[in-house]
């Protein structure tokens, strides 16, 4: 079966952190970019995820964001990326309809928008990519 890491970028979501993590430990990797001073750091750590402490910082800079995200793809090892915002938690059924991927000899899926989450703020989709995916954001 083909490998999966779960890439969270999170920022002071010490309050969503452990719910968005738990879905998501059936991934072989969990990776939280922690970007904020809160306590999602020791959360996720204490939920067995490796955390990345990259540009902390307590102003919001989307490209700041983008960079990490771009650095987590180009350091991935595993052949699949699911990045899931923190305030999102994976369902079963999509997590079903990941692992039938995984599970294919072929890498047909390119990338793929999905809608089956669960999250706090509408309009927030998972992005589900393999490793040979593009960069996010500008170049720069």
């Amino acid at each position: 079966m083909q490998t999966i890491t779960a890439v969270i970028p999170a920022k002071n979501e010490e309050k969503n952190i452990e719910r968005c993590i738990k879905s998501v430990l059936w991934c072989d990797k969990v990776l939280v970019l922690a970007t904020g001073t809160d306590k999602t750091v020791q959360l996720a750590r204490s939920l067995g995820s490796e955390v990345v402490e990259k540009n902390k910082s307590d102003s919001d800079d989307f490209e700041e964001v983008q960079r990490n995200l771009n650095w987590a793809i180009k350091t991935c090892t595993t052949d699949w990326m699911l990045r899931v915002d923190a305030d999102e938690v994976v369902t079963d059924e999509l997590k079903n309809e990941i692992i039938s991927v995984l599970k294919s000899e072929s890498l047909k899926v390119k990338g793929k928008r999905t809608s089956d989450l669960e999250t706090f703020r509408p309009a927030s989709p998972a992005r589900l990519a393999s490793k040979r995916a593009r960069r996010v954001g500008r170049n720069k």
